[in-house]
């Protein structure tokens, strides 16, 4: 079994030629390709497979985020095919009303330079900030994507490395000295709750991606609890009922969790958490370890590649 992972499916923006997106037309395209090649898990046979160890050959897919543009896209095609997938939220943008920060880290990518807010970067950022610069993995992190070294260190700087308490305000500087501070519309960026219902009572599989989109590894189990706990109790007052609870990994990535992490989602009920590991899904994992289930970058296969260029 193939767990395949999106995040943008749109067209084409203008205003945005450096978002690295899926074309909504290449998804069709991808869809058409796992249809013929391997064909599509059904959700009771998912779910079986928790408990009989007999895991179902075929796709089963998955969206991150909560993304508008996985309720203007994405579930009309799913519908017109019957086919389902899970969908992962990110809660806390519906209190804050502000873009998660790997959001705007996204869109300051997307239309400026990536050389010159590297050296932006450089310039606001210093040592002290930089308090997970040497954890493991974080340094890899981003290596199997197609951008280039700026954005690389862009992104590896600003979701990894940086501590939480300079990270939010480090980013809004360099929105605002590239004049990009009106990329904060969270009603045009994400679904809302009559949207996350919409998603549920058609099918999918609603769950939930923390509260606030931070790496679990570099949270205090007391944190973890809070983004794990309230993340799905969000979902589930809007949708009251969610079959099992799933989870998925802001990032992705073994780094980005811990053993911790795998018991405290085991001890709030939740059935399994998606992380990133291009490998299919075999008994051993749905048995041992549901809790870190490997799933594929949807670039790894035809039609998933991005179509225009990253700014250079």
């Amino acid at each position: 079994m193939k767990a395949i992972m999106y995040h943008y499916v749109r067209p084409f923006n203008p205003d945005l030629p450096g978002l690295n997106h899926l074309h909504i037309d290449d998804f069709r395209k991808q869809l058409d390709y796992f249809e013929e090649n391997f064909g599509f898990v059904s959700k009771e046979d998912f779910a079986n497979a928790f408990v009989s160890g007999k895991v179902p050959d075929g796709v089963i897919l998955t969206f991150d985020d909560g993304l508008k543009c996985h309720y203007d896209y994405v579930l009309p095609e799913l519908k017109a095919r019957g086919l389902w997938g899970f969908f992962f939220i990110t809660t806390g943008i519906y209190e804050t009303k502000q873009l998660l920060g790997v959001h705007k880290i996204h869109m300051l990518l997307a239309a400026s330079d990536h050389k010159k807010i590297y050296d932006q970067l450089q310039e606001i950022v210093t040592p002290e900030m930089l308090s997970d610069k040497g954890m493991d993995g974080f340094t890899t992190s981003y290596s199997l994507l197609t951008d280039n070294e700026y954005s690389m260190e862009v992104k590896r700087t600003l979701n990894f490395y940086i501590a939480y308490e300079y990270r939010n305000a480090v980013i809004e500087q360099l929105l605002s000295l590239n004049g990009l501070t009106h990329y904060n519309s969270v009603a045009d960026f994400y679904v809302d709750h009559t949207e996350i219902k919409a998603l549920h009572d058609a099918g999918m599989m609603v769950g939930s991606h923390t509260v606030n989109h931070f790496v679990m590894s570099k949270l205090s189990p007391g944190e973890q609890v809070i983004e794990i706990r309230d993340s799905m109790k969000y979902l589930e007052s809007i949708c009251q009922d969610i079959p099992y609870r799933s989870f998925c990994y802001p990032y992705g990535g073994a780094h980005t969790f811990t053993p911790e992490t795998e018991l405290i989602l085991a001890d709030n009920d939740y059935k399994m958490a998606f992380s990133i590991e291009h490998k299919d899904i075999h008994a051993a994992d749905v048995l041992s370890r549901p809790f870190a289930l490997p799933r594929y970058d949807c670039n790894t296969y035809p039609y998933g590649q991005v179509r225009k260029s990253l700014v250079q």
